[in-house]
């Protein structure tokens, strides 16, 4: 999995996670959910957009679905 800053987006590009629907979620440092978006996982490459938040800093990247968390990572946005 790679997460990177893309323009007004963040990007996680992933591949063998496990197939069907997940949340893609960016969660500030005290926890607060920031962006959620329902994206559909595949086996292969894919690359899933979320709205990059709006004040600098550091963030929690998360996706998850009905087989538990498939990503845990952070991203820091200028």
């Amino acid at each position: 999995v790679v997460t990177y800053v893309n323009g007004s987006n963040i990007d996680v590009r992933a591949s063998g996670a496990p197939v069907g629907k997940a949340m893609l979620t960016i969660y500030n440092l005290d926890g607060r959910k920031i962006a959620g978006k329902v994206i559909l996982l595949t086996k292969e490459q894919s690359t899933y957009s979320i709205a990059k938040p709006l004040q600098p800093g550091i963030y929690l990247v998360r996706i998850s679905g009905a087989a538990g968390s498939f990503y845990n990572g952070t991203i820091a946005v200028f």
